[in-house]
């Protein structure tokens, strides 16, 4: 398991961009608060939020707090201010 981030409520969160294998899940668990996490992936320079088949970004909820990644590459999740958040990754082999 890999630490993404683990940040109190009052800070936003950006964790460094860790590569992750195709099948790998990031989750997220909220201590208080209900701030979106976005799922986010290194295209060139830059991340770009990760996109559902519809075109809509990628964030995990308290509702829904797993995502499976579709494919290899450097990932990162951020999160706002709001809430206290633990966010994790599971590497695929």
């Amino acid at each position: 398991m890999i630490i993404m981030f683990r940040k109190p409520a009052g800070t936003a969160a950006e964790s460094l961009g860790f590569f992750l294998n195709s099948g790998s899940s990031v989750i997220a668990t909220w201590q208080s608060g209900t701030d979106p996490v976005n799922v986010q992936v290194k295209v060139g320079d830059e991340y770009v939020n990760v996109l559902d088949d519809s075109g809509a970004a990628i964030t995990l909820t308290p509702n829904a707090p797993q995502y499976t990644l579709r494919g290899a590459a450097t990932y990162r999740l951020t999160a706002g201010t709001d809430s206290a958040i633990t966010a994790t990754a599971t590497q695929a082999i």
